[in-house]
């Protein structure tokens, strides 16, 4: 097998496994960054924004209903 020992066989295809899985993630970062804005807007749409009926009040969170 290309004059590789088996010890080298594991090393490199490790080293291939890792860089698979950084592709991946890359990958996976920029989906999630373009679907981001457009499943915020969906939410807002279905459940409004809540954060505005948060109310502060001397440390306390009170959520009106």
């Amino acid at each position: 097998m290309a004059g590789l020992a088996s010890y080298e066989l594991w090393f490199y295809g490790g080293i291939a496994v890792m860089v698979l899985a950084g592709l991946l993630l890359a990958l996976q970062t920029v989906l999630f960054l373009i679907k981001r804005q457009s499943i915020g807007r969906k939410l807002d749409e279905e459940y409004g924004q809540p954060q505005k009926y948060n109310i502060k009040g001397e440390g306390n969170q009170i959520w009106l209903q």
